[in-house]
């Protein structure tokens, strides 16, 4: 998902990669949702990150407008 977007928005927005997940980078989340105007989460299948980052009060957007099975493409993203 990650190179999609880059591919599909170039320098045009702020990404965050996320590497390691377990435990979630809490305040590095946090600190990114801070400077942006928008959080989109993009993440294939379970919406495990989306879901603790509305259990820290950020609002998302991410499986409400992508899809839950399947793999993502540039098209789709």
């Amino acid at each position: 998902s990650y190179q999609y977007a880059r591919e599909v928005f170039g320098e045009k927005v702020s990404i965050l990669k996320l590497g390691l997940v377990h435990p979630l980078p809490e305040k590095l989340i946090k600190d990114f949702a801070a400077k942006v105007d928008k959080l989109v989460v993009l993440e294939e299948l379970d919406s495990i990150i989306e879901d603790h980052c509305r259990r820290l009060g950020l609002e998302i957007t991410g499986k409400d407008v992508l899809p839950l099975e399947g793999e993502y493409s540039q098209s789709l993203i």
